[in-house]
């Protein structure tokens, strides 16, 4: 095969393989909708183990752990923004339902949770929550808490919602009445955007390999 036809057999293969991750208004985990989970998860201060309980709507959140924010309490939460990177793997971004001010002439702030998700089975999820701790919250969580304007929901998510310079640690979703388990190697995938998906990859490069075989 000559020159310009191998790079644009490549072209169209990188943007293959790469097209099936593009940010989205909002779309939860079809599995993750509309019902009650278990949430257990380890405090960021103290490390104690918590237990709490979370109820998904088709993009809405509702959770058994109020935080307080200069006064105002925040529980329920609305999905604005997520990214699709394979058929187990999402990030998505819930912004609070109510704001809160810093002080009587300060602009509405909202507090977001940047959550990138990993589908085990229909009935167990774990994440973790991509962004450094925020103090000015009661519980001391990992939130983003941006100073001034809100950011579009339409922004890029990860750059926008998803920046933290110290690891998170794992926080899991089951579903109540189940007992399904954590394989041994859950972990963190990444930069936020990463599938880390060995399968999923390999299979689109064997894909690749065929069609420069095909190729004339």
């Amino acid at each position: 095969m000559d020159s310009p036809k191998k790079l644009c057999l490549l072209s169209a293969i990188i943007y293959f393989m790469y097209s099936s991750t593009s940010d989205a208004k909002c779309s939860l985990p079809d599995e993750l909708q509309s019902s009650t989970w278990e949430y257990n998860y380890t405090h960021v201060i103290d490390n104690s183990e918590q237990s709490a309980t979370i109820s998904t709507g088709t993009n809405t959140m509702q959770t058994s752990v109020i935080y307080d924010v200069q006064g105002t309490k925040l529980s329920r939460w609305t999905c604005i923004n997520s990214l699709n990177i394979s058929n187990t793997q999402d990030v998505v971004v819930f912004k609070s339902d109510n704001s809160f001010t810093s002080g009587p002439s300060g602009p509405n702030r909202w507090l977001y949770l940047c959550m990138k998700i990993t589908k085990v089975t229909d009935d167990l999820f774990y994440f973790h929550l991509l962004s450094d701790v925020f103090t000015g919250v009661t519980p001391k969580e990992r939130v983003f808490a941006p100073d001034s304007s809100a950011p579009s929901h339409n922004a890029p998510t990860c750059s926008t919602f998803c920046q933290y310079t110290s690891s998170p640690k794992i926080r899991t979703l089951r579903k109540q009445g189940t007992n399904d388990v954590l394989p041994n190697d859950s972990s963190l995938c990444e930069p936020c955007d990463s599938a880390c998906d060995v399968g999923m990859l390999s299979s689109r490069f064997i894909l690749l390999q065929w069609l420069f075989s095909r190729a004339p």
